[in-house]
């Protein structure tokens, strides 16, 4: 599938939203909003890494129009940042990991040779 929205979302740090697909040039001629599905709405907030990097994004996509309202704009902002507090937190448990790992192999040097 040709992707609607994330090259669009994760270049800035809000809701990137597109409420008629077909009525936008940048989507209009997409194989996804053009034939099968047939999407119509889009919306995305960018799921940011530790170094404020945007890795992707979370986005909802709807067949027919739509605009999301402030509540729904909040919610999706807040799935976005609880997906890149997740990354954060897999990323941070990998180092705590590799240091540990470290640790021991120091610890087993230090004991064959001491």
């Amino acid at each position: 599938m040709v992707p609607i929205g994330p090259n669009y979302t994760i270049l800035q740090r809000g809701v990137f939203a597109v409420e008629n697909l077909v009525l936008d040039a940048r989507f209009a001629d997409n194989p996804a909003v053009a034939s099968g599905p047939e999407f119509r709405s889009y919306a995305g907030v960018p799921v940011i890494d530790s170094d404020g990097f945007a890795l992707g994004s979370l986005c909802v996509i709807d067949y027919k129009p739509r605009k999301l309202d402030q509540d729904q704009m909040q919610y999706l902002i807040a799935l976005a940042a609880l997906a890149s507090d997740e990354v954060r937190l897999r990323a941070t448990e990998r180092r705590l990991r590799w240091a540990l790992e470290a640790l021991n192999r120091n610890q087993r040097r230090g004991a064959i040779s001491g």
